[in-house]
């Protein structure tokens, strides 16, 4: 009897574990669609003046610097 509950409990949870996954996953799916559209929209069609000067030679990220050596 102990063995049937648990079992009974056990399939209870994996069903509403998976029903909240769905419940969630569909909308972000949906969202993350929609927003990735729109931006690839924004970048691909930007103005020429909006974008980045054709002059600059390099590109610099801002940050530390630490030297790796391999052992």
């Amino acid at each position: 009897m102990n063995r049937f509950i648990v079992a009974i409990l056990t399939i209870a949870v994996a069903f509403f574990a998976l029903a909240f996954s769905l419940f969630i996953a569909v909308p972000l799916a949906i969202l993350a669609a929609i927003s990735g559209k729109k931006l690839n929209r924004n970048t691909f069609h930007q103005p020429k003046d909006k974008q980045q000067p054709d002059d600059a030679t390099h590109e610099v990220i801002e940050g530390e610097y630490e030297e790796i050596h391999r052992k």
